[in-house]
């Protein structure tokens, strides 16, 4: 008791140093201690089950009808309902309130659900003296950063956003948003393209304070095994591909919208097969962000794809005249595509593809409308070019 009784001072005082009033008690059950708390009672071991024999009905988790109804037989504290038969409370109200009871003195298990907070990090940096340049705003911004890494290999989980809140002296502050193509727990990803970010961004006067938050966390994958030969003394750590690399510098450099790379859309049609997604963007319906490995992989499968069409598209085909058409070489084709029936009538397609090499050995991939015979005759044959191969 003497022990139990000393946790409660402690945590009492933990509250009373951070500016809150609390209400603490102890019980032998979750039930019984939150009503204890309310009514203003510890209930230590050796008068815990008196105190809650005190205990007011309006401190329970019943409803009005419930009290008005316990209320009408006398009933007002907790004990007089208690010293009832249980047989006689299940016949007179329903079935709940005995199962409550029960909870709340223990013949009945009532397990409580872990708190797990969600994995989002968020600190601050109050400066001793205002900054009025990026450069004194980087000491703080690197304690974040590496207090974020570290948070976040506790876990084993990387982000692909952070998010700098600059808080001035006067006037509003501002938010940099730093994106990444491939979760990360690199610091010193965080504070190079945290400073590059800080550079493009417009000048706030004397910043008072920083603070640092990031989006959704994700699971990173275990590092591959090394081999005995690579446990070297001084040797590097494996980091992010180069890939993703350049693609978070561009998008540091430029804005993030001015990167993205191309997704696959479920269409036939070559203006509608393809559409413009974030670097760490999944496909519709992914959880999560696109990792190292899986933006490579990505990659891979949309460069695979230039053996059969071309990457580069005209935003609108070109007419080919015929006798330039003649001189072409057919390599391949043709790749019919007829659909966008659903769509507006100049959206619809009706095409044979082909690739050809022109006299100068280019790789064009031109088309031809496929028209209905009219009269018994067929239309005249009218070539477009549609795009370009590497």
């Amino acid at each position: 008791a003497e022990a139990l009784a000393a946790l409660l001072g402690k945590v009492a005082a933990r509250f009373r140093g951070l500016g809150h009033r609390a209400q603490l008690a102890a019980a032998a059950t979750p039930l019984a201690a939150l009503a204890l708390a309310r009514a203003g009672l510890e209930g230590l071991p050796g008068n815990a089950e008196a105190a809650l024999r005190q205990v007011p009905l309006a401190c329970l988790d019943l409803s009005a009808q419930q009290l008005e109804r316990l209320a009408n037989m006398g009933l007002r504290r907790l004990g007089q309902v208690l010293a009832l038969p249980a047989a006689e409370l299940g016949s007179r109200f329903q079935p709940p309130l005995v199962d409550y009871l029960h909870r709340l003195t223990g013949r009945k298990a009532d397990p409580r659900p872990h708190i797990e907070p969600p994995e989002r990090f968020r600190a601050s940096a109050e400066l001793p003296q205002a900054a009025v340049d990026s450069g004194a705003l980087l000491l703080p911004m690197r304690r974040l950063a590496e207090q974020l890494a570290r948070w976040l290999a506790a876990r084993r989980l990387g982000t692909s956003l952070l998010i700098w809140e600059l808080r001035p002296l006067a006037g509003p502050g501002a938010m940099l948003a730093v994106r990444f193509a491939a979760p990360t727990a690199d610091a010193a990803a965080f504070l190079d393209l945290s400073r590059l970010r800080l550079e493009s961004a417009p000048a706030l006067g004397e910043v008072a304070s920083v603070a640092l938050r990031t989006g959704p966390a994700t699971a990173m994958p275990l590092p591959p095994a090394a081999g005995l030969w690579e446990h070297l003394p001084g040797e590097a750590a494996p980091t992010a591909s180069g890939a993703v690399a350049l693609v978070d510098l561009l998008a540091a450099r430029l804005g993030g919208e001015a990167v993205h790379t191309l997704a696959l859309q479920a269409d036939h049609r070559p203006e509608h097969a393809w559409a413009h997604r974030p670097p760490n963007a999944r496909p519709s319906g992914a959880a999560h962000p696109l990792g190292a490995g899986e933006f490579a992989m990505q990659t891979q499968r949309l460069s695979a794809l230039a053996g059969s069409r071309p990457l580069w598209l005209l935003p609108t085909p070109q007419p080919v005249a015929e006798r330039q058409a003649e001189a072409f070489d057919f390599l391949a084709g043709p790749e019919r595509i007829e659909t966008g029936w659903w769509d507006a009538a100049e959206l619809r397609q009706r095409r044979d593809y082909f690739v050809v090499a022109t006299p100068g050995q280019a790789r064009w991939w031109i088309f031809r409308e496929r028209r209905p015979r009219r009269g018994g005759k067929a239309h005249r044959t009218l070539w477009h070019l549609h795009g370009y191969f590497a």
